[in-house]
């Protein structure tokens, strides 16, 4: 039978999670991220259980603190990953269905241009 280490899986773990998290490659639709996005959150918690038992955090720290740590870690990598999505895909675009008199729409042309453009479309 194969044995692994808690140390060994426990940096597995990270360099895994640390993988999805930036070098993972990201399209323009959300539901298509659903599984890595929990995937990384997973191998974040998973990756503090492995190096509290491992025996490498200070004993003051408790196996719930270790987790919450890496379930914490998890969800500023998801967080990160979708800003970053924003920026490759949706920066500088606008709304295929904007109607001139909201609020948002002269918000909208005011910071991202559009005043040559006419209001209505015929």
């Amino acid at each position: 039978m194969i044995t692994l280490s808690y140390p060994l899986a426990g940096i597995l773990c990270l360099l895994a999670a640390f993988g999805i998290t930036f070098f993972w490659p990201i399209g323009p639709s959300r539901r298509n991220h659903l599984a890595s996005e929990m995937v990384l959150i997973v191998l974040f918690a998973a990756a503090g259980g492995f190096i509290y038992a491992s025996g490498w955090l200070p004993e003051s720290v408790s196996w719930l603190a270790a987790m919450g740590i890496g379930l914490i870690a998890g969800i500023a990598a998801v967080v990160f990953r979708d800003v970053r999505r924003f920026f490759n895909y949706f920066r500088n675009q606008a709304y295929k269905y904007t109607h001139p008199y909201y609020w948002y729409g002269r918000a909208g042309r005011a910071m991202f241009g559009g005043a040559g453009r006419s209001r209505r479309r015929r």
